[in-house]
């Protein structure tokens, strides 16, 4: 139906003019096409703000989770290998040595420089770890890199400095007592010989500190 769009009385589909006033018809339909169009327009705000809203909590939730990993890894600090620096730095990976014979060979030329320099042995399915160092007096000292009291943990020992320190727990000690103190915490002994520039250890002491890795 249409209405008159002068006097208001329904009119026939059909009819151009009305019967009353003789005024043009006014279609409801541009009413609500109208209607729609204000109603849609609606929506599509709406629908706006609802877009940016959830990209906003998106954003917010990705904020926390990064702020969580970063704590985190502030409070585990790296991943270290068993022996690691008392500041968390993983220490240098030992230098795996060959046996010939029945012993290790390392060369005096290594040793030059006064620090600790570590090695490992495959000691059957098992990796024993050692360590020399020449000292200010030019006598060379050769222990395992574990100690009795702390050899559980695994942890073995670093330098700093002019000090030889368990990474398990700190104890210092000086490199001259290296391969002569025992006991305690001071790193274990191994035996060892002096051939022209060479130091020479015998696998079979080597062997013998399997139980402390």
């Amino acid at each position: 139906m249409s209405i008159c769009s002068k006097c208001g009385v329904e009119m026939k589909d059909s009819a151009r003019f009305c019967k009353a006033c003789g005024s043009g018809a006014q279609e409801k339909g541009n009413d609500l096409i109208a209607e729609k169009k204000a109603r849609v327009t609606a929506e599509e705000k709406r629908g706006g703000r609802t877009t940016m809203m959830v990209a906003g909590a998106l954003v917010a939730v990705l904020l926390v989770v990064i702020v969580a990993v970063v704590l985190r890894g502030g409070r585990s600090g790296k991943f270290t290998s068993p022996a690691v620096s008392g500041a968390g730095v993983a220490a240098a990976a030992p230098a795996m040595t060959r046996q010939e014979n029945g012993e290790v060979r390392i060369p005096l030329a290594d040793l030059t420089d006064g620090t600790a320099h570590f090695y490992a042995y495959q000691a059957g399915n098992g990796v024993v770890r050692f360590f020399l160092i020449r000292k200010d007096d030019g006598s060379i000292g050769t222990a395992l890199d574990a100690c009795n009291s702390c050899y559980r943990a695994k942890r073995g020992y670093r330098q700093e400095g002019k000090r030889v320190i368990c990474n398990n727990c700190n104890m210092a000690f000086d490199p001259k007592d290296v391969g002569v103190v025992t006991g305690g915490c001071n790193p274990i002994p191994v035996p060892f010989r002096q051939e022209g520039g060479t130091v020479v250890v015998k696998t079979v002491d080597l062997e013998k500190g399997r139980m402390y890795f």
